[in-house]
């Protein structure tokens, strides 16, 4: 997905409301609340479409390029990079991940633990096989020449050490797991490094879009 002329990030679950209502999800340093969506971005085509709206996102505290980012340092802190897209009712959707299937609910953090096996599929690198590295750590990342401090985010990494398996564009892509007979959602991919991807975990995920008044389901 993309925002104006030049942003661009990876559309994540769509989710769906008791009345049939379509949403979808991002981070919100790529879709601030209000922006139009486009699908797929300038960047990746040039005749891009929009296919709704933000309706919902968090506000996000910058630090200092010079300050450090740990849960005694003081600065600004975000746990959460999230926009909440509205998808016009005459854009057709389909309720599963590209590559990964249809999802059968959010997992709890409980169910996770360092070294499951995830997969997911992002707008740059596409479709990876991974596995959990640490849980709740904290991250400095970069977007536009802002740094954010983010807290309580877990790692998803190579198995094998491979590096760039999470690049620049991934934001908002889904972490999934296996769940029961099938998969669900874990996380949602919100920064990167050499070495791998930064995610929120999708149990706060669904917290937020509860405590914001939307009933939506995966």
């Amino acid at each position: 997905m993309g925002v104006g002329t030049s942003d661009f990030a990876t559309l994540g679950i769509v989710l769906e409301n008791e009345d049939g209502g379509r949403f979808a999800l991002t981070c919100a340093h790529a879709a601030a609340q209000n922006a139009a969506v486009l699908q797929p971005s300038h960047w990746d085509r040039r005749r891009a479409t929009v296919i709704g709206n933000s309706v919902l996102a968090t506000l996000l505290s910058p630090h200092s390029t010079s300050d450090p980012c740990n849960d005694e340092s003081g600065v600004p802190v975000n746990e959460l990079d999230l926009s909440l897209i509205r998808i016009n009712s005459d854009v057709p959707s389909t309720r599963e991940v590209l590559g990964i299937g249809a999802l059968n609910g959010v997992v709890r953090r409980k169910a996770l633990s360092s070294g499951q096996t995830v997969e997911v599929m992002g707008r740059t690198s596409r479709y990876h096989t991974l596995q959990l590295g640490p849980l709740h750590f904290w991250q400095s990342q970069e977007h536009d020449g802002h740094w954010y401090c983010y807290k309580k985010l877990f790692k998803v990494q190579s198995p094998y050490g491979e590096n760039d398996v999470i690049r620049t564009g991934d934001s908002g892509a889904p972490v999934c797991i296996a769940s029961g007979t099938g998969k669900g959602f874990c996380g949602m991919i919100v920064g990167c490094d050499d070495y791998g991807g930064f995610a929120m975990f999708g149990e706060s995920i669904q917290a937020w879009w509860e405590k914001n008044g939307y009933s939506l389901h995966v």
